[in-house]
């Protein structure tokens, strides 16, 4: 017996670590791109320093905050980095490996220990888990508590008399935390409940009251968070996924939401298809895998593991078709149980001796594919962000010290790099611009003025635009492959 098959939940989180740890090594990469990642950090260093004073933030964060609360208990021990708030991601993401293997091991008929350590391998090198464990964004410690909370409650069903409190308080918690870490977790409530009522040792009330503190746990942590959403930002509650929501979203290819109309080649609902072809999650021989995995489950009668794995994922996706968004990293939300479902297919195949040497192949051969998609996912996203930043930084060059500054698209990316005081173009009005050129004789703005006046066409941006070409004369002073650097004056009226 080899070590892998003697401590195979233990040989995978060390493979997905290094596997890890190595990419950020190899492309020194910070976590930090786009917007979003700034925002966790900026909210999880004004945890770490409100929170030991009984206080909360009171900045403007619209997203839950279950990943800055974590990142924020790791600050605390290591001081209010960016590398700390990037180490949590990348621990969660290794230690989500494991914890598939254990919840796959667990299912019980129908997976056998092979196929749960073949669903831990594809978790530990999919490049999009890889790439969410290296950015400073929430998706896969959502994963990561989501994946736990499932597993207790899992457990916890299995051996309803001899299980004990804990991991039903366990599986309260983690399915709390999944759901203000990510709110889409908040979609795993009713399996859990399914796996609570599903044994048959008691009447339902016991079984009802067995489960409460694990509920009510789960409850208040939701609470909790909804509580101070409401104090410091009460439209976090009404999030754009629910008011957008809709049907017909999953046939739809043109979209209208927060971040203005959007058109893509495919509609929502085979978007979110992808989990099972998409190179980044599952590489297409391995969805052809899937399949046969969930033809595997029903012909072994495996009520449980087919409960649990396509419950997961039909809540998950019957949500994800009906809402406006494009992206690939909503798609983790259930790409574990797909996993486990391929490790199902690839055991399956390995146990048909005609076709055990072309499945193994097949298996190895897609892996070595995924990883290698990993490192180059990762290394064109650290690659693009430095091009990013070098091309603030000349962008700022270019500006006086003291001339107000706007940006759109770069502006946190801006404000970090140049440590200069950037004003949002999304956050100002036609009557903030007048006063600005008001004060100012020249102001400066970095955008992408094609993609503002068509996808944020009657939005802030947009709006903002056609006041200035109105009201102002803006020339082309610098360009970039992003955005373009004008210099905005405001028109003189010539006597008569």
């Amino acid at each position: 017996m080899t070590m892998i098959e003697r401590h195979p939940a233990l040989w995978t989180f060390a493979i997905a670590l290094a596997i890890r740890v190595g990419i950020v090594a190899l492309t020194g990469f910070d976590g930090l791109y786009g917007q979003d990642p700034f925002a966790y950090l900026a909210q999880a260093r004004a945890i770490a320093e409100t929170a030991p004073h009984g206080d909360w933030p009171r900045n403007d964060f619209f997203w839950p905050s279950g990943y800055p609360v974590v990142a924020a208990t790791m600050m605390w021990l290591t001081g209010t980095t960016l590398a700390a708030a990037q180490a949590v991601n990348i621990v969660a993401g290794a230690a989500l490996a494991p914890l598939t293997y254990l919840l796959a091991r667990d299912l019980g008929a129908g997976v056998g220990p092979r196929a749960a350590l073949a669903a831990a391998t594809l978790v530990a090198i999919g490049a999009q888990g890889v790439q969410s464990s290296v950015v400073v964004m929430a998706d896969v410690t959502g994963l990561w508590w989501a994946t736990l909370g499932t597993w207790m409650a899992l457990r916890a069903s299995a051996r309803p008399g001899q299980a004990g409190v804990a991991p039903r308080l366990t599986a309260g918690l983690a399915i709390g935390m999944a759901t203000i870490t990510r709110w889409q977790h908040a979609l795993l409530a009713p399996m859990t409940v399914w796996l609570a009522m599903r044994v048959t040792d008691t009447a339902p009330l016991r079984r009802l009251v067995r489960w409460l503190p694990a509920g009510a746990l789960a409850l208040a942590i939701v609470f909790a968070q909804a509580s101070l959403t409401v104090q410091t930002r009460s439209e976090g509650l009404a999030h754009e996924w629910l008011l957008s929501w809709h049907p017909a979203n999953a046939l739809a290819r043109t979209v209208t939401t927060a971040d203005g109309v959007q058109s893509h080649w495919l509609p929502v609902g085979v978007f979110y298809l992808q989990t099972f072809f998409h190179p980044g999650l599952l590489m297409p021989p391995l969805g052809v895998f899937a399949l046969v995995g969930v033809w595997r489950l029903w012909e072994q009668r495996a009520r449980v593991a087919l409960g649990v794995t396509l419950g997961w994922i039909a809540l998950q996706y019957a949500f994800l078709a009906g809402i406006p968004i494009h992206n690939l990293r909503f798609a983790l939300g259930y790409w574990v149980p797909v996993a486990i479902l391929a490790g199902v297919g690839i055991d399956r195949g390995l146990a048909w001796g005609r076709f055990r040497r072309t499945t193994a192949a097949v298996a190895l051969l897609t892996m070595v594919a995924m990883l290698g998609w990993s490192a180059w996912t990762v290394r064109r996203l650290a690659e693009r962000e430095a091009a990013i930043r070098r091309d603030v930084v000349a962008m700022a060059a270019h500006v006086p010290p003291g001339a107000p500054l706007l940006s759109f698209g770069v502006t946190l990316t801006a404000r970090h790099v140049t440590g200069r005081a950037i004003r949002e173009f999304f956050d100002e009005t036609p009557a903030t611009l007048e006063a600005l050129l008001g004060d100012a004789p020249v102001i400066y703005l970095a955008i992408d003025a094609r993609n503002v006046s068509t996808q944020w066409s009657g939005r802030a941006p947009g709006r903002n635009l056609s006041w200035l070409r109105e009201h102002a004369t803006i020339t082309d002073v610098a360009h970039y492959p992003g955005f373009v650097l004008y210099e905005v004056t405001r028109h003189t009226t010539v006597p008569r």
